[in-house]
């Protein structure tokens, strides 16, 4: 089925670049994926896997865009003095709109590897138009648990409890509880700077805390968003969210949460037949989406 694709232009100031690769025929009869920046690269993803990704999903009859968020590929950097999450946010939504007003489309997949993971599950939670969001490689939620699993290969080397026995191993650091952080005194502003309003994005974390990922997982189980989590096996965020999902959502997760492990990987998915793998897990997943909106 051939494919077409088109760089275009959006943005409050027009200043996000993204490339639209649109299927053969009507893109209404499925969602369209969005695909978001993993951490500093640019748009084509770790390995071009977006490109690739995007590709066969239009063959398979699916509307997509990738997209440089501000400051990132070929997008200018945003004048605003916004945060970076609401920044974020408000970028994803931005394109959602312009694939809503050129091409129709009323129903969106948010799609991230690594850092772009995180900015897809925030934006999903502030926009019902997303009716599923793809969690590649996701931030890995500090635990204490990880650090007993990821050992237990360790207990029968010798060095291993030299180590443990000198107190050098890092199974103790994981143990201990951290240290109180140091005090700091406030940085003030310049007088004549602009200070922005005080907002609740002021004080988020570009990093998602345990209690966000929670309370985000349970309000989009809630309002019937599919979630689907794809991890290379030698991950500690796999280990750390397979625990966290069970214990969060239950029975509920059932149909309505994936979870996916690609073995002899690394965290990018540089293997080919790994990458291949990753293709179809996505491609299969947003095919069987049903439409919202």
């Amino acid at each position: 089925m051939p494919v077409r694709e088109r760089a275009m232009l959006f943005g409050d100031a027009k200043s996000l670049v993204g490339v639209v690769t649109d299927p053969e025929g009507d893109a209404t009869s499925h969602p369209a994926v969005l695909f978001l920046n993993a951490g500093v690269l640019h748009r084509v993803g770790p390995n071009r896997v977006h490109v690739r990704l995007a590709r066969t999903l239009a063959q398979a009859g699916l509307l997509s865009l990738r997209f440089d968020q501000s400051g990132l590929g070929d997008s200018r950097p945003r004048r605003s003095r916004t945060y970076y999450v609401r920044a974020m946010v408000d970028e994803t939504r931005q394109a959602m709109d312009v694939l809503a007003s050129t091409r129709g489309v009323t129903s969106f997949v948010l799609a991230g590897i690594c850092s772009g993971a995180d900015n897809a599950l925030r934006a999903t939670v502030e926009d019902e138009r997303v009716c599923g969001a793809i969690l590649i490689e996701p931030y890995t939620v500090p635990s204490r648990g990880f650090a007993m699993y990821s050992y237990r290969g360790k207990l029968l080397r010798p060095r291993s409890w030299w180590r443990l026995l000198r107190g050098r191993s890092e199974l103790l650091s994981s143990v201990r509880p951290p240290p109180p952080p140091a005090a700091t005194p406030p940085v003030r502003p310049p007088a004549e700077a602009e200070s922005p309003p005080v907002e609740a994005s002021a004080i988020e974390s570009v990093l998602p805390s345990r209690g966000e990922l929670v309370a985000s997982a349970r309000r989009l189980v809630d309002r019937g968003t599919r979630l689907c989590f794809v991890y290379a096996a030698t991950s500690p965020a796999y280990f750390n969210y397979r625990m966290l999902l069970r214990r969060t959502l239950g029975r509920a997760r059932r149909g309505q949460v994936r979870v996916e492990v690609l073995h002899r990987t690394d965290h990018v998915f540089t293997p080919l037949d790994v990458q291949q793998r990753l293709i179809g897990v996505v491609r299969d997943w947003c095919v069987d989406l049903p439409i919202t909106g």
